[in-house]
């Protein structure tokens, strides 16, 4: 990969991550049996939904710092390593309530190779980032 070939990755990540937040949000804000593109709704109905609500709220924040960190890809680098932390966490909860049976492996699988996935690449975007500032003396 050359320079710019590296950093057009970099930049992908930030999108990709900020499509999959959308998406999630989406997901999060469609009333339960309801589906959108393939997106079946999750929201209970009324106040049990509202912790949805405020999921999908945090999702659409974390997608809008996602783009806006793509702008200047070596100086925000640091928004992959804490987005990094953020996926893995996700996935170790996944993990639990698979682990504690509180859900089947089945149903946690699709989200659990989603995150595999965004840990590889936010991994691997963030070191080419941080070598990419190093090489360019960025703070």
């Amino acid at each position: 990969m050359s320079g710019l070939t590296k950093l057009d990755f970099v930049r992908a990540t930030y999108w990709i991550g900020a499509f999959v937040d959308i998406a999630a949000a989406v997901q999060l804000l469609l009333p339960t049996g309801s589906t959108l593109l393939g997106f079946p709704g999750l929201r209970a109905p009324g106040a049990a939904g509202q912790p949805a609500v405020i999921a999908a709220v945090l999702m659409l924040g974390w997608a809008a710092l996602l783009i806006w960190a793509h702008l200047r890809t070596r100086e925000r680098r640091t928004v992959l390593a804490i987005t990094l932390v953020v996926v893995v966490g996700l996935a170790a909860g996944n993990l639990a309530l698979g682990a504690t049976g509180a859900a089947g492996w089945s149903q946690l699988a699709p989200t659990l190779v989603i995150q595999a996935v965004l840990v590889a690449l936010f991994g691997s975007s963030f070191a080419i980032a941080r070598a990419a500032a190093i090489e360019r003396g960025v703070a």
